[in-house]
């Protein structure tokens, strides 16, 4: 079976199984409550992501435009050239799960701390699940000097009305 390896800090590993995430990826997704979804989310803005910035929000499914969400993500940016818009949803949920595994070893280590291996999994499977309507990324890219914009933002907007906001500010 297909394993993902997780680097933590202090060079110990863990490992989840890829193939069954991917098989209940549906149903664990849809079967947490919308109270529960928010206490996840909440301990990695609360511990992980810095300036508590993000948070979990209500919006109107019935109202969501894509173009809409990405220029508000875009807005976000406060003028930083050096960001990196995802232009699909598959783009976003890729760059989320590249980053929430392993391409930043101080978010990595405080997620690991954080949260329990179910909880990392039941992550992935939020923000990858079909039925969400959209999810989008802007990531700093390295091309502007100015610190204010070492961040990344990730917007996750799921069908039952629920807006998932991450943003990660870098210089924390």
């Amino acid at each position: 079976m297909k394993k993902i390896l997780v680097f933590l800090m202090l060079g110990s590993l863990f490992a989840f199984d890829v193939n069954a995430a991917a098989s209940t990826t549906r149903k664990p997704a849809q079967s947490l409550s919308a109270k529960n979804i928010e206490t996840l989310f909440s301990k990695i803005d609360d511990n992980c992501a810095g300036n508590d910035n993000g948070g979990v929000m209500k919006f109107d499914p019935k109202k969501f435009k894509s173009g809409k969400a990405k220029k508000e993500l875009r807005k976000g940016n406060n003028g930083c050239k050096g960001m990196k818009m995802s232009k699909s949803k598959e783009e976003a949920v890729s760059a989320f799960s590249a980053y929430f595994k392993s391409s930043n070893d101080d978010f990595t280590a405080c997620v690991n701390e954080n949260l329990t291996e179910s909880e990392r999994v039941q992550v992935i499977q939020v923000i990858s699940d079909p039925e969400n309507l959209g999810v989008f990324s802007s990531q700093y890219n390295g091309k502007d000097e100015s610190e204010a914009c070492y961040f990344l933002h990730f917007d996750i907007y799921r069908a039952s009305g629920q807006k998932i906001s991450i943003v990660h500010d870098e210089t924390d």
